[in-house]
């Protein structure tokens, strides 16, 4: 984990960029629990 100023979350481009990155990741996340849950069906 990197550290981060308070400045720096102010940014709206900051921000946008750190929540589409934490929305790619869960979204990696779900397609592969809906991967694993439709082989073991």
């Amino acid at each position: 984990m990197y550290k981060v100023g308070a400045k720096d979350v102010l940014k709206p481009s900051f921000f946008l960029s750190f929540v589409s990155q934490r929305m790619r990741y869960l979204t990696c996340k779900l397609m592969r629990l809906n991967y694993l849950l439709d082989i073991h069906e």
